[in-house]
């Protein structure tokens, strides 16, 4: 065989099977290419499906931020506001559908979701939907859809509730028997012991400590696990589980069931329903000219059947009206629920002109306020005394529930709503309580001369009080009701609800305690369980609001 022509030959098949090995690699590698780009593509899709769906949560969040945003101005009740609730923008990205829209009707009963969980209130359920677009690949088509419960609270649910800091740091012992809520931070002490049996929460912390910067009272503080079973601040090792602590966030959910939140266990803050939120001291304020339709929808001024301003009578038109009506022992003579009356206030350092209504004789002259909603408001000492607003003979109460209110400070003189219990409120710029001993004729003498006696009071109170600073403590809740007379000894019985809403701006006087101001009762205080009972609530009641969520989808 020719040497040459042999070689030639395996040369040639070599580089056939050289050029099927490249085919074969080529092959192999344009599958792989091939795999590989479908590799990128589907993760490429994915990664878009992946911003696609928070974009469209994104955008359940905006519509929740808007929602809470309508609510808090008293509006969001009708379905023409929640369309208004549009949709976020967002480079590369559509939104194909984007409602928000009631999801059936409100309902009246116990809440079943959220921090509140078990008070009483109206529910809403709003459904929020978003269906989004990756622009970028035509496609996919993310759809989530969320549905919140807007829940309207009636306050006196509450037994305390304080929309600034709440400081609770009493000398004797003392028994906080329904749930307490507080917008700010809540500092809590004693001396003796101070218990919870109800909630506890705060829409900032909860201190062992007192706001005023002086010595932490060591006495015992409690609060009901979910067992009904009390369980301490205090740690084993003498520290103390607030907010303070390291390990608060979990701590606290263990030692209490979720009886008490904070700030870290995302609280919501609860307001009123207000067209301006930061000012709800504008619900005790008098009409104005110039008030808007969500002002005068606001202001109970607006919403009272009767009104006294500066001591003369009108109805809820403005039409004056006569309250006087004949003395049943001398027809000849009339009698005036209405009068003015002076006395000194050694707080406020100043004699103190009120406008005296007498409950009795207002109820004797058939015109109590068909909607059992009373304003009173009186400006006509200018700055020579302290104007102010005074209820004496208030044992029984207009038949169907009586609220009073009132932008000056209010007196409740006396037992108050003992006989035949009535639904009733008091709204003001501060509560001071009288006793039925006392005589306006030795306001001005010593603290010897002013000595209380056994009182029992049956209201819901919304009031001012004043701002703890450094070194001076304004009193706390214990103090919110404020006294003039020596109580020591003497039982002050009450039941209602406290609510602080705002800063005083007219009883503005420091909390001083001893002689000349007053010294303190005991105090036998606690929630009014009728409070509880939507069919029980006073005239009036105003409700604050949340907004939670119950139901989540991915589509």
């Amino acid at each position: 065989m020719n040497t040459y022509s042999s070689c030639r030959g395996q040369a040639g098949m070599a580089l056939a099977v050289v050029l099927i090995i490249v085919l074969v690699l080529a092959v192999a590698s344009a599958a792989f290419l091939g795999v590989t780009n479908s590799d990128l593509r589907l993760t490429h899709r994915e990664v878009e499906a992946t911003r696609a769906f928070y974009v469209a949560q994104a955008g359940i969040e905006k519509a929740v931020a808007e929602l809470k945003v309508l609510y808090s101005k008293g509006k969001g009740h009708t379905t023409a506001e929640l369309e208004k609730i549009g949709p976020p923008s967002y480079d590369g990205f559509t939104f194909d559908t984007f409602t928000v829209a009631p999801a059936g009707f409100a309902s009246i009963g116990k809440l079943e979701h959220g921090t509140y969980k078990g008070l009483s209130g109206v529910t809403r359920r709003i459904k929020i939907t978003a269906a989004v677009t990756s622009e970028r690949l035509h496609g996919p088509t993310v759809r989530v859809s969320e549905e919140v419960e807007a829940q309207f609270i009636p306050i006196f649910q509450f037994a305390i509730f304080y929309n600034d800091d709440l400081e609770i740091l009493p000398g004797p012992k003392m028994t906080v028997s329904g749930p307490v809520h507080c917008n700010s931070d809540i500092y809590v002490g004693t001396d003796a012991s101070l218990s919870f049996d109800s909630k506890v929460t705060s829409v900032g912390g909860l201190y062992h400590r007192r706001k005023d910067g002086s010595a932490v009272s060591a006495g015992p503080v409690q609060v009901k696990d979910g067992d009904g079973v009390y369980r301490e601040m205090r740690n084993p090792d003498g520290t103390w589980l607030d907010s303070e602590h390291k390990n608060w966030a979990a701590e606290s959910q263990k030692r209490w069931d979720g009886n008490v939140a904070s700030a870290v266990h995302n609280v919501s803050t609860l307001q009123l329903p207000l067209v301006s939120p930061e000012w709800p001291r504008a619900i005790i304020e008098r009409g104005d000219s110039l008030d808007t339709p969500e002002l005068e929808e606001a202001k109970y001024y607006y919403q009272a059947d009767l009104r006294i301003i500066d001591g003369q009578a009108y109805n809820a038109t403005g039409v004056p009206v006569d309250l006087t009506y004949p003395d049943p022992s001398d027809p000849s003579k009339k009698l005036n629920p209405v009068s003015t009356k002076t006395f000194y206030n050694h707080r406020e350092g100043t004699t103190v002109s009120v406008t005296e209504v007498d409950v009795a004789m207002l109820r004797a002259s058939g015109k109590a306020p068909a909607n059992g909603i009373l304003y009173v408001s009186d400006d006509r000492s200018g700055f020579t005394k302290q104007d102010a607003v005074r209820l004496v003979n208030g044992e029984a109460l207009p038949e169907g529930g009586f609220t009073v209110v009132t932008d000056n400070p209010l007196y409740i003189q006396g037992d108050y709503n003992t006989k035949d219990k009535q639904p009733a409120s008091v709204m003001c710029d501060a509560i001071n309580i009288l006793s039925n001993s006392w005589q306006d004729a030795r306001s001005k003498e010593g603290l010897d001369r002013r000595v209380a006696s056994a009182t029992t009071i049956n209201v819901a109170i919304i009031a001012g009080n004043t701002v703890t600073t450094e070194g001076r403590y304004n009193g706390g809740v214990e103090n919110m009701p404020r006294f003039l007379e020596n109580w020591s000894s003497k039982t002050l019985t009450y039941r209602g609800s406290l609510v602080a809403l705002w800063t005083s701006e007219i009883a503005t006087g420091d909390w001083i305690y001893g002689s000349p101001y007053y010294t303190a009762p005991d105090r036998n205080w606690g929630y009014d369980s009728d409070l509880s009972d939507p069919t029980k609530a006073p005239p009036g009641m105003p409700s604050v609001y949340s907004v939670e969520k119950v139901r989540w989808q991915y589509e």
